[in-house]
């Protein structure tokens, strides 16, 4: 066989697309707007399944943010999460297709 007709197969590890004319900009903590969500809103999305049931007074599986608070500053253990990623499908825990999903990828939240 020859040398040129040989072809060797090289894995290459999946990469984030960004388009390059793409404006990446990040947000400077003054430029957050507080919070308007309510934490009747909240109970609403766990009613249609979208949050988790809360089970624990002490270490709840949700909270709401504080009136004034003026920049995302969730306690220890939580993560800043948005009203429109749960309505769109992405929850906490995520679901078997993402795990799959990000499995595939190789790539972790």
């Amino acid at each position: 066989m020859k040398e040129s007709s040989k072809r060797e197969i090289v894995r290459v590890p999946p990469r984030l697309f960004v388009p390059q004319k793409m404006p990446v900009r990040l947000i400077a903590a003054d430029e957050w707007h507080p919070s308007i969500v309510a934490e009747h809103q909240l109970w609403d999305l766990e009613k249609e399944g979208l949050l988790q049931p809360l089970t624990s007074s002490t270490w709840p599986e949700w909270i709401a943010p504080p009136a004034e608070h003026q920049e995302p500053s969730p306690p220890e253990g939580y993560v800043v999460s948005f009203i429109k990623f749960h309505r769109h499908g992405l929850g906490s825990p995520p679901s078997r297709f993402m795990r799959a999903l990000l499995h595939h990828y190789g790539v972790e939240l």
